[in-house]
């Protein structure tokens, strides 16, 4: 079932980027599509806001590129799971993202499910 998909208004849109969120039994899955960056991160943000209650994982296999912007949501998103106690993982992590985590210390700390 998909609740939400980003890009279904003019204000939401942003050329490349999307998400979509699916509810499963094991909780929300948030799949990324495109850059994830200082525009379209506050975007995603307010999203994994609205799920935080919620076990989630976040779905990484089709984001094209990630900055800090992209950094900062995944830990307020980690830091939000831990106050609520659920769980926050990530699947889809590819070579240039998994260096990306690994520079900044993230690899160690997230949840990286799959892949």
């Amino acid at each position: 079932m998909v609740l939400r998909k980003a890009g279904s208004d003019a204000a939401m849109q942003t050329e490349g980027f999307s998400f979509v969120v699916e509810q499963l039994e094991t909780g929300a899955l948030v799949r990324v599509t495109g850059d994830v960056d200082i525009d379209t991160a506050p975007r995603l943000d307010k999203c994994l806001i609205e799920l935080e209650s919620h076990p989630l994982t976040l779905d990484l296999s089709r984001v094209t590129y990630m900055d800090s912007s992209a950094i900062a949501v995944l830990v307020k998103s980690l830091h939000r799971a831990a106050r609520n106690e659920t769980s926050f993982a990530i699947r889809g992590v590819q070579p240039e993202q998994q260096c990306l985590l690994e520079i900044t210390g993230l690899f160690d700390l997230l949840n990286i499910d799959g892949d």
